[in-house]
């Protein structure tokens, strides 16, 4: 395995890791453990960076006239690594989402407690 091979299943693997652990929060949230959803943001956003870092590395090396050898892995680990950015943001909108509905019934509760 070159080592352009091995930072593209560098970059597979922290993605893949990284998109679990931002599914992960959402899955928590639902059950309304919104303190486990922090943590694992953080460990997500860890895995992300450690791709991105090695991603950067490859631009670099390229930018610096290294020739990339594009293959069905290298656009597979871009597509995962793209993936795994949109699977973040939609995972905070689902947060968002699930924490304002919390916040709602909450008060619902309140309102009919007041009135029964």
């Amino acid at each position: 395995m070159t080592g352009s091979e091995q930072d593209l299943f560098e970059i597979l693997s922290n993605a893949g890791a990284a998109k679990s652990e931002y599914m992960k929060a959402i899955q928590s949230v639902k059950k309304q453990n919104f303190a486990e959803v922090e943590s694992l943001f953080k460990t997500g956003d860890e895995y992300l960076l450690a791709a991105h870092k090695v991603h950067t590395k490859m631009i670099q090396e390229e930018a610096g006239g290294s020739e990339p050898k594009i293959s069905l892995l290298l656009v597979h680990v871009e597509d995962q690594l793209m993936g795994c950015e949109s699977i973040k943001i939609m995972a905070k909108e689902f947060i968002h989402v699930y924490a304002q509905l919390q916040d709602l019934k909450k008060e619902q509760t309140v309102i009919l407690n007041k009135i029964t």
